[in-house]
């Protein structure tokens, strides 16, 4: 009786540890919970990374526009042709190129970075007396896609027309996946075209 007892009672108890399908099946729970963790993970930090650059894209772009646009409302008319054409503006085969409000010949391009990147950016040259300083508006970050100033006509003196700009612009990141911006603003000499 006492082994008949003692059978009985080792079949019946439970066992304190798991079976290897219940392991397996946890782990692969826990394996599907951290993948999904992970790929959440990876797409907020893509997205982050995006939003940086499409922020850094507008931030450059606003101050390339506001730079050029300033300067282009307060140029004065060449009277003596010192600058290009005797205009308000000249339209160069990259850009504008008009007399400052200082009286110094200023120009607004897009060239290849000097830098020996593959990367065009806004660069304004300034003629201060036969010496031409070079300000890149851009940096080396992004690239120009399209520099556009038009339109060419209106913008002589003597036909009545207060001339007119229309810059446009496209901007893109150098990353992989890159923001990309279009801008365009169309603007107005400060000074009433009297000429």
């Amino acid at each position: 009786m006492k082994i008949k007892h003692i059978l009985n009672n080792s079949f019946s108890k439970k066992s304190n540890g798991f079976s290897l399908v219940e392991v397996l099946v946890t782990l692969f729970v826990f394996s599907l919970i951290i993948t999904i963790t992970m790929g959440i993970f990876v797409s907020v930090l893509k997205m982050q990374k995006r939003a940086q650059s499409a922020i850094k894209i507008s931030n450059e772009a606003s101050y390339a526009m506001e730079y050029m646009s300033r300067a282009i409302r307060m140029a004065q008319y060449d009277e003596n042709g010192n600058c290009g054409a005797n205009l308000n503006y000249e339209k160069t085969s990259d850009g504008i190129k008009f007399k400052g409000y200082d009286g110094k010949c200023r120009q607004f391009s897009c060239e290849l970075d000097s830098g020996g990147t593959n990367v065009y950016r806004l660069k304004e040259i300034i003629d201060n007396g036969g010496v031409l300083q070079e300000n890149y508006l851009t940096s080396s970050e992004l690239n120009i896609v399209s520099f556009n100033v038009g339109p060419e006509y209106g913008w002589n003196p003597t036909d009545d027309i207060q001339p007119r700009i229309t810059i446009s612009l496209e901007i893109k990141g150098i990353t992989k996946n890159p923001a990309e911006l279009k801008i365009q603003t169309t603007l107005s000499q400060r000074n009433i075209d009297r000429h």
